[in-house]
């Protein structure tokens, strides 16, 4: 809504711009990129005057529009401070999606690992020989591994 209003306000604002400049094209209304500190060097140019003379004017119609240059300036801020805000709340939104995800996740990894204790507690139970002979063959291959070497 605050960013409706300021279109509004600046639209108003160019309006009465290119009243009062009529040699001023919306090209040249572009050309500011929103900085009406450049205005005087737009006037300058298209009414071929010094720019000290165009600084004069612009400074005399600043001070007759004032209130909608602070309107618009108002107006930024308040769509500034709205997008911060909306920024902010989606942040938060985001991380407690992700939160809540990390949670699942963490719980699914948890079952699957008691699945699997209880998979390998069963197998151990049928066969308690084999499991036993495997066990020593993984233990025997991890000291010769991880035994010293003699030089």
């Amino acid at each position: 809504m605050r960013f409706e209003r300021l279109d509004s306000t600046l639209g108003e604002l160019k309006s009465r711009i290119k009243e009062h400049w009529s040699k001023l094209t919306d090209a040249d209304l572009q050309k500011l990129e929103g900085r009406y500190s450049n205005l005087a060097d737009v006037v300058a140019k298209r009414y071929s005057i010094a720019k000290n003379d165009a600084e004069e004017e612009v400074s005399q119609f600043s001070d007759e529009v004032g209130t909608t240059f602070r309107e618009v300036a108002q107006h930024l801020g308040d769509a500034a401070v709205d997008a911060w805000r909306n920024g902010k709340h989606a942040v938060t939104d985001v991380v407690s999606r992700g939160s809540a995800k990390a949670g699942e996740l963490w719980d699914s990894a948890k079952s699957e690992a008691g699945r699997l204790r209880n998979n390998t507690d069963e197998i151990i139970r049928e066969r308690p020989l084999t499991s036993v002979l495997i066990a020593a063959g993984v233990g025997a291959v991890l000291g010769l591994l991880l035994r010293p070497r003699s030089r």
